[in-house]
């Protein structure tokens, strides 16, 4: 369902960061909470929203990683927002982050995309996939926070440039991956596979 965060990213660049997903141990908000903590010492205006429900790691767990890193009030949590609070979230930033070093598909990578949000992810094989076939994404080494920290600097140049029309690919991306346009590659395949019958 891409209208829940239809168009809602910054309008103008921001330099605010969302990273969206459940707080498991595979989704390694650790490193991005290492890759934000560079980027927030080289500039005090970024922002960091981590949107998540607890999993492997609690509410309070991904609070005491903020802490440790000295990012309370840079980096915020917010544990299973409603859809008006996370429009809210997202309205507040231009990049999506991710350090997942796996994922079945990539939901919120699309969500986040359909937001208008430009992606910096962790290459791991499904995002690997998308970004083979979407320039819009960008893939970052997360293991490596200075590399992770610099992308993120460099997808928000980019976007600086031409911030409606990233805003406008992002979107188009994501829309490709819609239920209407799901629904009609499905419908395509089974009128192939049937043929020409009448029926």
């Amino acid at each position: 369902d891409l209208s829940k965060l239809g168009d809602a990213g910054a309008k103008n660049p921001a330099k605010g960061i969302v990273s969206i997903g459940r707080l498991s141990h595979n989704k390694r908000i650790d490193r991005v909470l290492d890759a934000f903590a560079v980027l927030a010492r080289r500039d005090p205006d970024w922002t960091l929203d981590i949107v998540g429900t607890p999993f492997d790691w609690s509410g309070k767990d991904v609070e005491a990683m903020i802490g440790e890193r000295g990012l309370a009030g840079r980096a915020r949590l917010h544990v299973g927002p409603d859809d008006a609070a996370m429009r809210e979230i997202v309205g507040r930033a231009s990049l999506f982050a991710s350090a997942s070093v796996y994922e079945g598909f990539g939901i919120a990578l699309i969500e986040a995309m359909s937001a208008g949000l430009v992606p910096v992810v962790e290459p791991n094989a499904a995002f690997s996939a998308f970004a083979r076939k979407h320039s819009e994404i960008a893939l970052a080494d997360f293991g490596e926070a200075e590399q992770a920290a610099d992308a993120l600097a460099r997808a928000h140049d980019r976007l600086a440039l031409d911030p409606q029309g990233a805003r406008a690919a992002a979107i188009a991306v994501a829309q490709s991956y819609s239920w209407e346009s799901t629904a009609e590659r499905y419908a395509e395949f089974y009128r192939e596979a049937l043929g020409p019958s009448p029926r």
